[in-house]
């Protein structure tokens, strides 16, 4: 993993259910948990019960990043 700001960015290889619910997402950000304890305010439940990032807003915190 690398780390900036506190953050830890990770990198992995979807299995086939993750395929299924990322939808072609990248194999590349942070583990919502992890995140959830330093900025709650990015982090959501989503409709499937998963936490999900707003990664979106950690982009703009992080400054583009």
């Amino acid at each position: 993993y690398a780390e900036r700001d506190g953050i830890r960015f990770y990198t992995w290889e979807w299995n086939e259910k993750g395929r299924e619910i990322a939808g072609g997402q990248p194999a590349i950000g942070v583990m919502a948990d992890e995140l959830q304890e330093t900025h709650p305010h990015l982090v959501r439940i989503g409709p499937d019960g998963f936490l999900r990032v707003d990664y979106g807003g950690l982009a703009a915190e992080l400054g583009g990043a």
